[in-house]
């Protein structure tokens, strides 16, 4: 049984697991390699250790052994692979000794699983009860601190070399020390930090915070920096479905104590605030991708101590907060000052060290006493007598009988009991404050029925408080027929602060200027909204000739003039849809010229429109002096998946709901032979293991990851 030993005080604040069910472990990831690391060579295995609930585990190695192998030539019994975990620490091994393995197979460069292939994944024993898995440890220091692994490798009585130690999701994190040498105490001027930076693509991206428990602190003299990033799988931000969840990538900072973070007891003020504070604003500095208007703080345990020091200290910087099992109890003095700021607070009804009262539940109740109109929070049921995972949530209301239950989705069915369990894993009730939510596994179900985890529900976030528009350069007056347009607009956001921001990406209703009268446009962003009006004047009546003086007829020849006519007067397309409009011509044999008036969202060719980016523009025909417009919205396609992970029985089917907008064709792909997968989303369990569904709809991608047991 894996235990994480602590004393004296940091018992009182640190995690434990107090037991585990010695069958469950979390799937395994698919991937092999991180950015920075590379393949074995001939000769050569690599090492690959990823985070779980419950600190990271080394799962497989990557064999390269220098020519094909066929499936059917690996038996997993023929593999002898031998551990030792070197604590830096203590100076000694913290396991030497066998790891088991558990299957073997052939792959390609990527981790597919082949008949044949030149690379080979030995599979080894892991689990929260499987010490010999472990790269960290709790037994030295009082502190967790990491294990360094050497691994050798027997197959076919040839022994082969170790290449790489590849760290899956913390790889992809920069670490490093920042100081601040404006802060006179030399104690508390600096920290080190673990950072991830997503991949640069068009448009701004938020930016994570989170703060560890006291067990992961003591970078001061320890040689542990990054634990923060493993030991509670802080580096699952990173995770791919988190990231789309963010609106495809967010920057995650995860700052690391020197010690602990409280320097004077729970209560007071941090020391390491004003570094803290620094460290935040340098990294946003540094990084002009960073949304500043979509700044997330969260921490756990005493971690959720430091995350309300840290929004308390400047609430109006940051767009939402998610405290879990938080060691802080907030004062009505502090609910005030948070009033205007999203909190969604996540407990264990068994924690019996950061208890509901009065940490976190009833920091949730005077928020919403203080009039915070955003303050959900989610409370774990023990489960000592009920294995099932399942919590009480409480949205925006200080009555403890007003909740809704819902039940957690998970890859494990809960077979064993204790104060809280989840994947079949038992931990201590403290635990149950922060392990769903790195799963993304609290939710709560909106008005129209639709689940909404808290990922997304932080995804939602932001600083803005409402719109104020400039309709100053835009035409506001037209003649009935006229085609509207809102070029000239000018939109700010207004934050909690009174700070106004430009943005781009909004959407203007459709004006109907085919009738005479006053028309209320509005202006939305981000569930905000604004309107300015627009006057729509009738059409001047054709003046009637005057009678002719003469009886003689008209000899003179008129010619008439040029007009322009399109086939549409107006097109809405979804990103990279086309359209053609027909421009017909009369009274001039010139050729027809088309313009955009915004190339960025919709270019034109030859009457061909192909829609950019989402917003609007006038597409123009002029031939002759004569010109006719069409007026074009283009807006995203929406593409959700409902769940990112599936467990499914042998032999059983399960539906993945997707929902996309336009219709258009929805494709899916299996990863292993585990699962087969229909052109409508069913998925049927073959045999046992774990798969991969790629879910492609326009060029988008997202994946569901499914255990078949």
């Amino acid at each position: 049984m894996f235990r994480k030993i602590v004393k004296g005080i940091a018992a009182a604040v640190c995690v434990a697991v107090l037991a585990c069910a010695g069958e469950a472990s979390a799937a395994m990831r698919k991937e092999v390699i991180s950015s920075n690391k590379s393949l074995p060579s001939d000769g050569q295995f690599n090492v690959i250790a990823e985070p779980f609930d419950w600190g990271k585990d080394i799962t497989r190695l990557m064999l390269k052994p220098g020519g094909e192998v066929a499936s059917s030539d690996l038996n997993a019994e023929d593999f002898k692979v031998n551990a030792k975990h070197y604590s830096e620490q203590a100076y000694k091994d913290d396991y030497n000794g066998a790891r088991k393995v558990t299957d073997a197979y052939p792959v390609d460069a990527e981790g597919n699983r082949l008949d044949q292939g030149e690379y080979i994944i030995v599979e080894l024993e892991y689990g929260s009860g499987v010490a010999a898995g472990h790269t960290g440890s709790y037994n030295y220091a009082n502190y967790y601190t990491p294990l360094t692994p050497t691994y050798t490798l027997e197959w076919q009585g040839e022994s082969f070399e170790q290449n790489e130690v590849v760290n899956l999701l913390c790889d992809e994190f920069v670490l490093d020390r920042y100081t601040d040498g404006g802060i006179e105490d030399e104690n508390y001027n600096f920290c080190d930090y673990a950072l991830y930076s997503p991949e640069k693509t068009a448009g701004k991206k938020p930016l994570i915070i989170f703060f560890h428990g006291m067990g992961e602190g003591g970078s001061r003299d320890l040689k542990n920096q990054g634990v923060q990033m493993y030991a509670y799988p802080e580096a699952n931000f990173a995770d791919e479905s988190i990231q789309n969840i963010m609106g495809g990538g967010a920057y995650v900072l995860l700052p690391q104590s020197p010690d602990r973070w409280p320097t004077d007891g729970f209560t007071e003020e941090s020391r390491y605030l004003d570094v803290v504070n620094s460290l935040i604003d340098s990294v946003i500095e540094n990084n002009p991708e960073i949304d500043t208007n979509r700044i997330y703080v969260g921490g756990l345990s005493m971690g959720g101590y430091m995350a309300s020091r840290v929004i308390l200290s400047r609430p109006d910087k940051y767009a939402a907060a998610f405290l879990c099992a938080q060691a802080y109890a907030m004062t009505e003095e502090d609910a005030l000052k948070l009033k205007d700021l999203p909190v969604w607070v996540s407990c264990s009804e068994a924690d019996g060290t950061c208890a509901m009262d009065p940490y976190t539940y009833a920091s949730y109740v005077k928020l919403v006493n203080a009039g915070n109109t955003d303050a959900k929070c989610a409370v774990m049921e023990s489960n000592e007598q009920d294995p099932k995972s399942r919590f009480r949530f409480y949205d925006n209301s200080a009555s403890a009988e007003d909740f809704k239950l819902y039940y957690a989705e998970q890859e494990h069915e809960n077979a064993v009991t204790g104060q809280f369990v989840w994947d079949n894993v038992a931990y201590a009730g403290h635990n149950g404050g922060w392990v769903g939510v790195f799963a993304n596994g609290e939710y709560y179900e909106n008005e129209a029925g639709d689940r909404v985890t808290i990922m997304e529900w932080l995804a939602s976030k932001h600083r803005y408080t409402g719109l104020e528009i400039d309709a100053s350069g835009v035409k506001k007056t037209y003649t009935a027929g006229e085609p509207f347009t809102s070029s000239g607009l000018v939109v700010n956001a207004v934050d909690r602060s009174g700070a106004k921001t430009a943005v781009t990406g909004y959407t203007v209703s459709e004006a109907d200027t085919s009738q005479a009268g006053t028309i209320k446009v509005t202006v939305s962003y981000l569930g905000m909204s604004a309107s300015y009006d627009i006057q729509v004047n009738a059409a001047a009546s054709p003046q009637m000739p005057a009678p002719a003086q003469t009886a003689e007829p008209q000899k003179d020849i008129i010619e008439a003039a040029a007009s322009v006519t399109l086939s549409s007067s107006s097109v809405t397309l979804f990103k990279k849809g086309k359209a053609v409009v027909k421009a017909t011509v009369s009274g001039s044999n010139e050729a027809v010229l088309w313009s955009s008036s915004n190339n960025s969202v919709a270019t034109v060719k030859d009457g061909v429109i192909t829609a950019k980016k989402a917003g609007k523009a006038v597409i123009r025909a002029s031939a002759g002096g004569a010109e006719a417009s069409c007026s074009v919205t283009v807006k995203n396609p929406t593409f959700k998946v409902n769940k990112t992970r599936l467990v499914v029985k042998k032999g059983k089917k399960a539906k993945i709901k997707v929902t996309v907008s336009p219709k258009n064709a929805v494709k899916y792909k299996a990863s292993s032979k585990a699962v087969k997968v229909t052109s409508s989303g069913v998925v049927k369990g073959v045999k046992k293991g774990n798969a991969t569904i790629t879910i492609t709809y326009m060029g988008m991608k997202r994946t569901v990851k499914v255990r078949v047991k």
